[in-house]
């Protein structure tokens, strides 16, 4: 996963949350951090660092800050960090029934667009599916029920 992103997300999260809310968090790490360390700790992203050096948080490993948000609370956030880890957006879900699901397709490369590097010639390439889906879904509606032979 992308080191950068889960930065920015952590930096997202450390933002929202109010000074009540990470006393809150503060209080739930107590045996994760030393009560000295955390006497020190003044925002989320100083929380976040300490967690991340402890081996506690980091790209591969969300769960117990997940945990956390819910405790205090803030299903939001959980939800924002649940998107980074499962490569979604934040609060979508996907439409099924309407056959409007929205699919990243990875090109050969294996990249995607939004995660370049380099001069930005565009390597990757993400493209909505719903116009295959749509398709899929009208085709498949449009054909009669085959009958089951016994």
């Amino acid at each position: 996963m992308d080191p950068f992103r889960f930065k920015a997300v952590l930096l997202e999260i450390s933002n929202q949350l109010t000074e009540d809310q990470l006393s809150k968090v503060k209080f739930l790490c107590q045996d994760h951090i030393g009560k000295r360390s955390l006497e020190t700790i003044d925002s989320g992203t100083k929380l976040f660092t300490a967690l991340g050096e402890r081996g506690k948080l980091g790209p591969d490993d969300t769960e117990l800050l997940g945990q956390m948000l819910q405790k205090v609370g803030r299903d939001d956030l959980f939800q924002i960090l649940d998107a980074f880890v499962t490569g979604s957006r934040p609060g979508h879900q996907d439409d099924t029934e309407n056959g409007t699901v929205e699919q990243a397709e990875f090109s050969r490369s294996g990249s995607r667009s939004g995660s370049r590097s380099g001069s930005g010639s565009g390597s990757g390439s993400i493209r909505t599916l719903r116009e295959s889906s749509d398709t899929t879904i009208n085709s498949e509606a449009n054909q009669a029920p085959q009958a089951v032979q016994h």
